[in-house]
């Protein structure tokens, strides 16, 4: 993923693959090396590896509800060294959120004041899923070559582009979890109006049938709670498109769920 940071946007396309891959690295070694020491106002941001501790456990928890202590634990990465502690690892959280570089996606519930969504922990998001990538060291091919983290990437990639419409449109994204059930993102505006959004990184027969379940249950969850109703369902594919849902068309199926390129997305 070669990510769509303000400077990669003005490259040559034809630079492709290994300048896109410099350009994010680059930016990674700025942000754990200065950016963030920049924003604190205090410490302990005197540590660049530290900063990658905590970046890399974020990238490995992508797209997880991973708790703060979980990520602590995850920044020892099974060296014989403490993982960090209450204090430090909340500091580099902030940092990076300051720098712009990490983005959680809340819970959300039927209504603003909803219990339910303050007990949900938020998913762990970084701005951009080439970010993730990169503190990794994973490249193009290592990638496909791991499907379960592709499709954690793909889903990040799509929550990113959601949260820059919602943004132009002063609406917010957010996801919705219960046991056992949960659906990717929640668009809302402040007037109440939502879309209920499912996204897969293969569009197939499975996979399309379990993002509409999951809408579908959704959507009759609020009512019967009676609150308002979803105004749109949307299933948000990659690729593997079956018949016509390809290029940039959107299809809507006859039981109004509508099947989105990733590249028809749009405000």
């Amino acid at each position: 993923m070669r990510g769509d940071l303000p400077g990669w946007l003005a490259c040559d396309v034809e630079d492709a693959a290994l300048g896109a891959l410099r350009y994010v690295d680059s930016y990674v070694d700025a942000m754990c090396g200065i950016d963030i020491r920049r924003s604190a106002d205090a410490p302990p941001y005197t540590s660049t590896e530290t900063a990658r501790r905590v970046l890399r456990s974020l990238a490995r928890n992508l797209g997880t509800v991973a708790s703060a202590s979980a990520l602590a634990r995850d920044t020892a990465e099974g060296e014989p060294r403490p993982p960090l502690d209450r204090k430090t690892l909340p500091a580099y959280l902030q940092a990076f959120e300051d720098v712009y570089l990490r983005e959680d996606c809340q819970p959300w519930g039927f209504q603003p004041a909803s219990k339910q969504a303050m007990r949900v922990t938020p998913k762990r998001f970084l701005a951009d899923p080439s970010v993730a990538t990169s503190v990794l060291r994973v490249g193009p091919r290592r990638l496909a070559e791991e499907p379960e983290y592709l499709g954690g990437a793909f889903e990040s990639l799509v929550m990113r582009d959601l949260r820059a419409y919602a943004d132009a449109n002063d609406a917010e994204v957010r996801y919705y979890a219960e046991s056992g059930f949960e659906v990717d993102a929640v668009v809302e505006d402040r007037d109440g109006r939502w879309t209920a959004v499912e996204v897969k990184l293969s569009c197939n027969d499975v996979s399309l049938d379990k993002a509409k379940r999951a809408l579908k249950l959704l959507a009759q969850r609020t009512r019967d709670a009676g609150k308002r109703p979803p105004s749109k369902l949307v299933a948000v594919f990659g690729v593997g498109a079956p018949g016509s849902h390809t290029g940039l068309r959107v299809a809507r199926e006859d039981d109004g769920v509508a099947v989105v390129p990733v590249a028809a997305l749009g405000p």
